[in-house]
């Protein structure tokens, strides 16, 4: 069997056809056009479809034999109605979109049998089937997405958690802090895990701090509107003062947080993706010494903190994922 994935993004759309073994089959990317409104996003989606269905890596599939298409799966941005395939609750970065019907869309469009979920969930969906759960006999699964926001999901007892409005997952948004002073997310609320955390709340913390450390060499290795995760962990792999304190400011609320959702769910695996978790030894072992300290049967578990392993493929191989073996 082989499905169609697809990732929906505010900037590109990433999609490919999977294998149910998890190989890539063909990939394929189009720009969202997310600044044109929620139809021309549509349009690309459709678009990008109808280049898989012609393709050569798709026809000679089918035609000797070697696979049988069973649907399409789509991880979007938002809160999702993965029952209903449709769009309960857009994200900035894709205005209008809120009540789009993808789900019906797809399957009125193509025939197929289509498959909608956050794209989070599709992202953890992935790594649970093809990346750190593939071939082993874990059943309990917490995974992070640290980027631009931080994302996530629950996998409990091999099934993907929705709970009762498509909500669950959402875990950057737990509160780590509840000073009047605590950061402002994107959400509205001040805390949130997802403020400390992803990488546009690690750069603010450097702003904040840059009259202190005039020196700092992250300034050096880049001009203020350039910073990124990245230099934070060259300039820390040098010893820089305000590198380490702002990458342990967003480590110890992570910890904090993640300490919290174990306590919670207490997976046997954490899978920790997206672009920070490029940071290394410098994330995973500060980490999971925090959370030792905070996790009281952590002893007990034999519960691994592990970073990503799809890479680049993990979301439109989460996305082939949910048709390939749907959560129920």
């Amino acid at each position: 069997r082989i499905a169609i994935g697809i990732d929906l993004g505010g900037t590109y759309i990433k999609a490919g056809l999977v294998s149910e073994s998890g190989e890539s089959l063909g990939g394929w990317k189009e720009p969202t056009s997310a600044e044109a409104g929620p139809e021309a996003v549509m349009k690309a989606l459709l678009s990008v479809t109808r280049k898989i269905l012609d393709s050569d890596a798709l026809r000679e599939r089918l035609e000797n034999g070697a696979g049988r298409l069973c649907g399409v799966g789509i991880g979007s941005p938002g809160v999702v109605d993965s029952h209903t395939g449709v769009v309960r609750k857009a994200t900035a970065n894709l205005p209008g979109w809120e009540g789009t019907p993808i789900g019906p869309t797809f399957e009125k469009e193509f025939g197929l049998k289509a498959f909608l979920d956050n794209d989070a969930n599709a992202y953890v969906w992935g790594e649970y089937l093809f990346g750190v759960g593939k071939d082993s006999p874990v059943r309990n699964l917490l995974g992070l997405t640290l980027g631009t926001g931080v994302g996530g999901g629950v996998i409990l007892d091999g099934h993907l958690l929705h709970g009762a409005h498509g909500c669950a997952g959402e875990l950057g948004h737990i509160v780590v802090s509840e000073h009047d002073d605590s950061p402002r997310c994107s959400c509205g609320n001040r805390g949130c895990l997802e403020s400390y955390a992803s990488a546009p709340g690690m750069v603010e913390e450097v702003l904040r701090q840059a009259e202190a450390y005039p020196e700092s060499r992250i300034f050096q290795l880049a001009p203020k509107e350039e910073i990124t995760p990245k230099t934070l962990q060259q300039a820390a792999e040098q010893q820089d003062p305000l590198a380490l304190r702002v990458l342990e400011r967003a480590v110890t609320y992570l910890g904090r947080g993640l300490a919290g959702l174990i306590c919670c769910f207490d997976p046997e695996i954490v899978v920790i993706g997206g672009g920070l978790a490029n940071l290394g030894d410098l994330l995973f072992d500060r980490l999971e010494e925090i959370v030792r300290e905070r996790v009281f049967f952590f002893p007990l578990t034999g519960l691994k903190i592990v970073p990503a392993q799809l890479g680049a493929d993990a979301s439109y191989k989460g996305a082939a994922g949910l048709a390939l073996f749907p959560s129920e």
